[in-house]
């Protein structure tokens, strides 16, 4: 019975509570509004052709300086799945010297 209670407890006052503060906590970084050419690469790179992805990525980094870390990032990470560390951290680096609390969670729904 008490773990019931607990359990209620937690569902019905506590849940709701910390999803409020979440919500008012989120940080401007994570309500991003993607380019068309970088949801066309994140396309690319979820369909794990990352030769493709790579160079679309690149383009919106030249062509979108507000994109640009974002690309960076996933450049990196679709350098590094295809085992090239040397060009990830590249990647990673232009990410992070031009946006040192860059923040990829935004970016990963599909």
């Amino acid at each position: 019975m008490r773990k019931v209670f607990a359990f209620s407890f937690l569902v019905i006052f506590v849940f709701p509570l910390a999803l409020t503060f979440a919500q008012q906590t989120q940080p401007a970084a994570m309500q991003v509004t993607p380019s068309p050419e970088f949801k066309a690469a994140m396309k690319l790179y979820w369909q794990k052709r990352y030769p493709a992805a790579i160079e679309a990525f690149q383009k919106v980094a030249e062509s979108d300086p507000s994109m640009a870390p974002a690309a960076n990032y996933f450049a990196g990470y679709a350098h590094y799945v295809m085992r090239h560390p040397a060009e990830a951290q590249a990647s990673f680096s232009k990410t992070y010297s031009a946006q040192p609390q860059f923040d990829p969670r935004p970016y990963f729904h599909r």
